[in-house]
């Protein structure tokens, strides 16, 4: 009985240390987005009598701005494989959960860094191009939240 009760206990507690965590990395993904977005305003309030509409591609911040935020979502998309690593074995939960969170983190991060290029050449340029990849960044890094399905799918990879 207390060899039973032992071992639910122990799922237990470490099915709780998943919520934490996932709790945790949806706090940090949170952050990230609201602090892009503030970013997105003060951009947007900083610049709406000067913002010009120029589709033309000749100034090379305004190319770049547009394909470093394109080419950061791909990269992220991309990750996982390299991201795994070498393999642990036997891999056990909390080794999964850290190398999850630094996946999470630096997908996260490329995104934002991408998207962040797209905002300062808006400040920069004062044209709507970098601007619209700025935002469109900031939802690509909305819709990348981390969620238990997604650690489902990577637990499994690295368990291959």
């Amino acid at each position: 009985m207390t060899g039973d009760s032992s071992g639910g206990k122990d799922t237990e507690f470490m099915l709780e240390q998943v919520r934490m965590r996932m709790k945790m990395l949806q706090v940090i993904h949170l952050a990230m987005v609201t602090g892009m977005m503030i970013f997105g305003a003060f951009i947007l309030f900083f610049v709406r009598r000067r913002l010009s509409f120029e589709l033309s591609f000749q100034n090379p911040l305004i190319l770049a701005a547009v394909l470093l935020p394109i080419g950061s979502v791909i990269v992220s998309f991309m990750l996982k494989k390299p991201a795994l690593g070498a393999p642990v074995t036997p891999p056990g939960v909390h080794d999964i959960l850290n190398k999850y969170q630094v996946y999470f983190l630096i997908r996260a991060s490329i995104i934002e860094g991408g998207a962040l290029f797209a905002g300062v050449a808006t400040l920069v340029t004062f044209n709507i191009v970098p601007a619209v990849m700025f935002f469109a960044g900031t939802v690509a890094l909305a819709f990348r939240r981390p969620s238990q399905q997604e650690l489902v799918s990577f637990s499994s990879m690295v368990n291959k």
